[in-house]
């Protein structure tokens, strides 16, 4: 720095503070002011080295520390789904975890850097199951037990003031309250004890407890309130000990009783809804999906006598069904002082359907009679959402079947080039074998499209006609005329072998259902694997490890070349947890399933130790551990990731299945960077308009219907795609929590609350989330008439390749690196075995 006197200084003084210099003393000091100025600025510059070379060694040491963290998560896993296993009282749940792996490293982006961020330390999500629910209707035999009003009040009271049970429909907390039974506890005794399997709630009528939870004291309780309602949902380990400080009076619930009760109230319910539909002329012939949907769809109104529930002149965008009472439909008629009675409706008769077609304007006035009238009613965006236009009722489909979705085009096309030369031939009356059928049909025309359904085989030239081979009939109807859908539930083998000679006996014989469902077993196993033993196989490598056993990579007679997954389960694990079930379930679904979008499952096999799958095997590691390396994805990633999953539900929706686990956990990465759904443990095929109850699925994950007990479908898969979604753009579940009971509250008030769209997620995402996560499983993104294509269609999804992602030409954002069959570098370390299976010799495992 230099100092220059100006030409205004040089004849005259300089006053600085207090003192006057003249220009000679000035200029003796500047050199010494620059000298020390020099200095500080040596000073400031060796201290900002010294800076920089901390903040160097600070970011060495995160560096260091998220590494320990992730080697110290890994372990944790391992020893957590280890811990799982070995404790008696586990909640059956951990046999449902799949394999982990480390992937940072060893993958090559396709995207930009900014697609994935730097690691969050997560730790892998367990799923539960409850008991099948099939089993605890068999034993329960619900008690009333005496009580007076004041208790009957109070346990009301606490009910109302918990933030789960409140959902309840009051018919069920009726029911509740009469079931459950009085117990006292003395002052000092364990109510409930940390890490004990948990079966009942307790609500505190009289007295004082405190909760702790490692020995530290939380809270004081008294009444009225509820306690332990997580160990009614499903097996659990109490996670916090509960202590009586006074002399307690409890009302006790029992989960099976629970269970029993909202099930059975739940089923009724929804049973006495569905034979109401099936009356009603408007609805009755939509098919069971519909109906179904409906039924869970209709809001219940009460209008008491004399009240209008239409004016005329009024806009309106409903309909209605009366469930019970009577009604009057009047109307005004110019020159009239009076409206003129046109007729009285009563139960099963509707009103209002002209404002399903858009004609808002009611034209005439509908009042409640004596003494009320109870409808359903239904809006007109829920109706077109569920059930398409109203002109829908006026087509005709045999077996009460819609329409084919555009998404079964492909799948028509290729039905139609493969089978029509069989179908032409073994349909000829009297005939009991194929033969080929010439290029052109003079009759038919070649390759015509073909549709079935139970017990007919129909063809669609211009010109209608019905033939007969033996029992089945063929019927040729008018081009695009549309009938049922049910062929869609087989195979591409499975019809092959419908009109082959094998089973043409069968078919001739009118079994149609029993013909594919005795295809089921060891006739889906390829040849190459029917022959395999269990002894042939070698481990080479434990791909994963859980609650269940384990995942091993494992090839045939030593060949390295082509290597497999082996998951092992314990049968008695399996059986001191109730999935018996669930695993026969798995099996059945995963060999019939052959969707690029799955894994595959090759042949089963079992011993008295264990039962095991030979599958398919994904080298490129586990979604989850991406997630696990990095954060989060950007749109386009998730995109591809979410429409793999999109591509899996359809086929498994297709044949009513759902498959109620998805989870990164449950993604894996093929060889070509392609997600596969993996470990279908859940999956369940369900009844056309049925529902299930079992509770399982992964705590993050789950519906609303599945934690309230009210019976779920399909529709759960879709709740499940909004969470996924949400995750893989923002980087965690928007639903999480300390614990299951908090996390299951957070989900029961709903995504409204939920700050998206933000920073992370775009406002195109945030859309696909809220309208996958609708509380109403009527209302969801995928339950409405246009189905799974609905999600497709989304503009989240505007101007993906769908058609690429099904061909496979499409670019992965993440590929890979594998260098051969046995590369198992995306997966992390596991232990050896260090014990063996206990025996098990129930035989629930015959013909595994």
């Amino acid at each position: 720095m230099k100092f220059r006197a100006t030409k205004a200084y040089v004849e005259s003084a300089i006053k600085i503070g207090t003192r006057t210099y003249d220009i000679s003393e000035i200029q003796q000091l500047i050199p010494r002011l620059e000298i020390a100025v020099q200095r500080k600025d040596d000073d400031i510059k060796r201290q900002k080295e010294a800076i920089e070379a901390q903040q160097r060694r600070i970011a060495e040491l995160e560096a260091n520390v998220e590494l320990y963290k992730t080697e110290c998560d890994k372990l944790r896993c391992v020893l957590t789904q280890k811990s799982s296993r070995d404790s008696n009282d586990s909640d059956g749940s951990e046999w449902t975890e799949r394999v982990g792996g480390q992937a940072a490293v060893l993958y090559e982006m396709n995207v930009p850097s900014s697609a994935v961020k730097s690691p969050p330390q997560r730790p892998k999500k367990l799923a539960v199951s409850a008991e099948p629910t099939a089993a605890v209707q068999k034993k329960i035999v619900l008690k009333h037990y005496p009580k007076s009003a004041g208790s009957k009040q109070l346990i009301r009271a606490a009910v109302q003031k918990n933030d789960f049970l409140r959902f309840l429909a009051k018919e069920q907390v009726i029911e509740l309250v009469e079931c459950m039974y009085e117990k006292r506890v003395e002052m000092g005794q364990w109510i409930i004890r940390e890490g004990e399997p948990g079966y009942r709630l307790f609500v505190v009528a009289d007295g004082q407890v405190r909760i702790s939870k490692g020995g530290v004291k939380l809270s004081v309780l008294t009444p009225p309130v509820v306690i332990g309602e997580l160990a009614i949902l499903y097996n659990c380990q109490r996670t916090a000990s509960v202590q009586a400080l006074t002399d307690v009076t409890l009302w006790v619930l029992e989960r099976d009783i629970y269970k029993s009760i909202t099930m059975k109230i739940g089923m009724e319910r929804h049973s006495e809804m569905m034979a109401f539909l099936h009356k009603v002329s408007l609805v009755k012939s939509l098919g069971e999906d519909k109906i179904s949907k409906m039924a869970d769809a209709f809001d219940q109104d009460y209008y008491a006598a004399g009240s209008y529930i239409i004016r005329q002149g009024e806009r309106g965008d409903a309909f209605f069904i009366i469930n019970s009472g009577q009604v009057r439909v009047t109307r005004h008629f110019d020159g009239e002082p009076e409206a003129r009675q046109l007729r009285v409706l009563s139960k099963g008769d509707y009103f209002g359907e002209k404002a399903l077609l858009g004609e808002e304007v009611r034209t005439a006035n509908v009042i409640a009679m004596d003494p009320g009238v109870e409808v359903l009613t239904l809006d007109r965006d829920s109706f077109t959402r569920l059930i398409g236009h109203l002109d829908t009722f006026n087509k005709h489909y045999v077996d009460s079947a819609p329409p084919p979705s555009h998404a079964d085009s492909e799948e028509n096309d290729e039905i139609e080039h493969q089978l029509v030369t069989k179908l032409r031939r073994a349909t000829e009356p009297g005939r009991q074998q194929p033969a080929p059928a010439p290029e052109q049909d003079s009759q038919h025309g070649a390759n015509e499209e073909i549709w079935m359904s139970k017990n007919e085989i129909v063809f669609s030239p211009k010109k209608r006609a019905t033939r007969k081979a033996a029992n089945v009939n063929c019927t040729n109807l008018e081009r695009r005329r549309v009938f049922g859908e049910r062929w869609k539930e087989m195979e591409q083998t499975h019809l092959q072998a419908y009109f082959g000679l094998l089973i043409l006996d069968g078919v001739f014989s009118g079994r149609y259902d029993s013909v594919v469902l005795a295809r089921k077993g060891s006739e889906q196993i390829a040849d190459e694997f029917k022959d395999i033993k269990l002894s042939q196989l070698d481990r080479i490598f434990t791909l994963g490890v859980g609650g269940f056993g384990r995942v091993d990579l494992v090839c045939i007679n030593g060949d390295e070349t082509r290597t497999y997954a082996l998951k092992t389960i314990r049968k008695k694990h399996i059986v001191d947890t109730h999935q018996q079930d669930h695993i026969f379930a798995e099996r059945n679904i995963m060999l019939a399933t052959r969707s690029n979008f799955i894994v595959r499952m090759h042949r089963t096999f079992r011993d008295t130790r264990n039962v095991y799958m030979l599958m398919e095997v994904c080298l490129g590691g586990e979604l989850w551990t991406i997630m696990r390396s990095h954060k989060y994805f950007d749109d386009e990633s998730a995109r591809f990731y979410v429409a793999c999953v999109v591509e899996a539900f359809d086929y498994l929706h297709r044949r009513n299945t759902v498959y109620r686990d998805l989870k990164p956990e449950n993604c894996m990465l093929d060889s070509r960077g392609y997600l596969k759904l993996v470990d279908l443990g859940f999956a369940k095929k369900l009844e056309k308009g049925k529902k299930t109850w079992t509770f399982c699925g992964t705590p993050e994950y789950v519906a609303p219907e599945i934690i309230l007990n009210r019976g779920h479908d399909l529709a759960v898969d879709y709740w499940a795609l909004g969470i996924y979604v949400c995750e893989l753009v923002l980087g965690r579940p928007p639903f999480q929590a300390s614990d299951p009971m908090k996390t299951y509250t957070l989900i029961l008030k709903g995504i409204r609350g939920l700050d998206i769209p933000n920073k992370r997620v775009s406002k195109a995402a945030a859309s696909m989330v809220k309208k996958l996560c609708k509380d109403n499983p009527s209302d969801r993104l995928g339950s409405g008439s246009g189905g799974i294509n609905d999600i497709r269609k989304h503009k989240w999804f505007s101007g993906f390749d769908w058609d690429g992602l099904r061909a496979g030409s499409l670019n992965p954002p993440i590929l890979p690196l594998i260098t051969s069959a046995t590369d198992c570098s995306n997966f992390d370390e596991y232990p050896p075995e260090e014990d063996e299976a206990p025996e098990e010799f129930s035989g629930w495992d015959e013909g595994f």
